[in-house]
């Protein structure tokens, strides 16, 4: 007998690999090793859609996995996961609506906020979104969105500094070996009997913000964003929409009606996106996989 489809407020492996954009094998791997939340419900959502966009930056799945688990701790967040922004949207809406949602998850924050275009605008980042960023493929940090405030560090004279917080560093990713995630508490005792900071919590604080302050390559991750994309693309999924993937591209009006070629104009429009400006395509796109010639449905220019 086929597993009974989810709906509402669970999530299937199905559902969990469409918000996540990997394969349902990945998300059973990472739920095998123990690193999703127990149960069905929205806090695994949140964390697989954070998994995903850490993969997505090249990350290899268990110690993306191990980085959006240790990351619980940075939020003060009700449901102990990564804020998605939706809980700061939900105050525009209706009064009526804000009084239904009062006490809902992300999951019906997003179905409302859906119904009101003119608040929530879909594949947009905002000020205040968690943002993820490692410095030369080992240095792991989380910063605000928006925030140009000095940040309370313990570690640094006077407690305060600009650069994010350290959250802990990748091993062995530049080498080619088996990368795993060590957060920043598991590397050295950060604070002594007395709770004044270590002088190894100090030395590693300071030498993690030099790394990022002059990080030959830093990885930028919107973590909010990735959960409310996730959250998009779910909805799309159990509508029956297609995927993001399969654009449809219509010839720019200006573009030779010829076949798909590098350098040629086209628009993209995307499920529930409306029509993109119109570009040109960089001659190794096709071949890079920018745009899979798989995905494309040419459609010819409207008269």
């Amino acid at each position: 007998m086929a597993r009974p489809k989810k709906s509402g407020d669970a999530f299937s492996y199905n559902d969990l690999a469409v918000v996540a954009g990997i394969s349902g094998r990945a998300v059973r791997q990472v739920a095998e090793a123990g690193l999703l939340p127990q149960g069905d419900g929205i806090r695994t959502l949140k964390r697989i859609a954070v998994i995903g966009a850490i993969v997505a930056a090249g990350v290899p799945l268990m110690a993306a996995a191990q980085v959006a688990e240790a990351l619980n701790l940075e939020f003060n967040q009700a449901d102990g996961e990564t804020p998605s922004g939706l809980d700061n949207l939900y105050r525009e809406l209706p009064p009526h609506e804000i009084r239904l949602l009062s006490d809902h998850n992300d999951y019906w924050l997003h179905r409302a906020l859906c119904r009101y275009p003119e608040i929530y605008a879909r594949g947009r980042s905002m000020r205040g979104d968690a943002v993820l960023e490692i410095a030369d493929r080992e240095f792991v940090f989380v910063r605000v969105k928006g925030l140009s405030v000095s940040i309370h560090n313990p570690f640094v004279p006077g407690g305060l500094s600009k650069t994010p917080p350290p959250e802990g560093r990748i091993e062995d990713w530049r080498r080619g070996g088996n990368p795993v995630f060590v957060a920043f508490v598991e590397d050295v005792v950060p604070f002594d009997d007395d709770g004044k900071p270590t002088a190894e919590a100090i030395a590693l604080d300071s030498k993690m913000r030099v790394a990022y302050e002059n990080a030959v390559g830093l990885i930028a991750v919107n973590l909010s964003l990735a959960i409310r994309n996730g959250l998009d693309q779910l909805a799309d999924h159990r509508s029956g929409q297609k995927k993001n993937c399969e654009m449809t591209i219509r010839h720019h009006p200006t573009a030779i009606p010829a076949a798909a070629r590098p350098g040629r104009a086209y628009q993209a429009i995307l499920p529930g996106r409306g029509v993109a400006p119109p570009h040109r395509s960089d001659a190794g796109a096709f071949h890079r996989g920018k745009v899979r010639k798989a995905a494309l449905h040419f459609v010819p220019p409207s008269r």
